[in-house]
């Protein structure tokens, strides 16, 4: 709170959870070199103002350079946290010359009202996001994200694996130019200015994904079981799914878990810990619908 940074990571790893991170002046969490670990169940919300209350134009909620380090199958992975409401990008991935020895996997976080872009990929060491949309080399999985009411839903990819995610009500684009390698499958797009740019078509959903306030599936929803559970040897929803199989988005609608992954399912559809402060937030950020004016 009030720092340049939350936090700093230049290596190392563990696990960063349970934290408020809000109102820094740059950025929440600011990750490079080989960071191998997990930022979990996180609220990141406000980062990016200066002091006087104007946007910095780098400031994000997560920002993720990809230097180049030898540490071999250093492994990121960014999930079940709220990041809303920052000044440019809610996460961050900056390009550099030479590829990282490292994974990245972003899965199951809401990434709301972020100034510039939900998801932005950078290109040449770049902060100051452009949307153009940069392509890398590190292999991304980005799987069940709620990403919405962004200036972008998301920009860039390269090597990307892009599965259960719902893109709604961005200002600009929901995906643009997520590059020829990418595969982008059981997405569903809704009412974002644009849903897709120089995206090759896939198995995709352009439909209203239906969600209640808690951002889990209505009844009737097209994203019902309407997700993958693996695809080319990645498996998605480690904790279960209920239904036959996983939900696009965010978050399971009620019902009884897979029986074939019993013993992995959660007793009842979850989303992150029991934290007050991550429940609060989740419930302050408003659900996109029939009435909500794309912003």
């Amino acid at each position: 709170h009030h720092n340049r940074d939350g936090v700093d990571y230049e290596s190392g790893g563990g696990r960063c959870a349970f934290n408020v991170f809000e109102d820094n002046i740059d950025d929440g969490i600011d990750i490079d070199r080989d960071y191998d670990g997990v930022v979990e169940n996180n609220v990141i919300r406000r980062n990016g103002y200066r002091n006087n209350g104007r946007p910095n134009p780098g400031g994000d909620g997560i920002e993720i350079r990809l230097t180049r380090h030898d540490q071999a199958h250093a492994r990121c992975v960014i999930r079940n946290n709220v990041i809303v409401g920052n000044a440019a990008d809610g996460i961050q991935i900056i390009d550099h010359p030479r590829p990282a020895a490292s994974s990245y996997c972003i899965e199951r976080n809401l990434i709301a009202d972020n100034g510039a872009v939900g998801i932005g990929f950078m290109g040449n060491k770049a902060t100051e996001e452009d949307a153009v949309g940069h392509c890398v080399d590190e292999p991304f999985v980005i799987a069940n994200n709620l990403i919405r009411g962004n200036g972008h839903g998301m920009t860039g990819g390269g090597n990307a694996l892009l599965v259960n995610n719902v893109f709604a009500h961005n200002a600009g684009c929901g995906l643009r130019n997520p590059g020829d390698r990418a595969v982008v499958e059981r997405c569903l797009f809704w009412r974002n200015g644009t849903d897709v740019e120089r995206v090759a078509p896939g198995d995709n959903l352009f439909a209203d994904p239906a969600l209640d306030a808690d951002h889990r599936p209505r009844a009737g929803s097209p994203v019902h079981d309407a997700g993958l559970s693996r695809h080319d040897g990645h498996e998605f929803v480690a904790e279960g799914f209920a239904g036959v199989a996983p939900d696009i988005g965010l978050c399971e609608a009620t019902g009884a878990a897979d029986p074939e992954r019993a013993g992995d399912a959660p007793a009842a559809p979850r989303f992150g810990p029991a934290s007050p402060a991550l429940r609060t937030a989740l419930r302050a950020a408003p659900v996109p619908g029939d009435a909500e004016t794309p912003r």
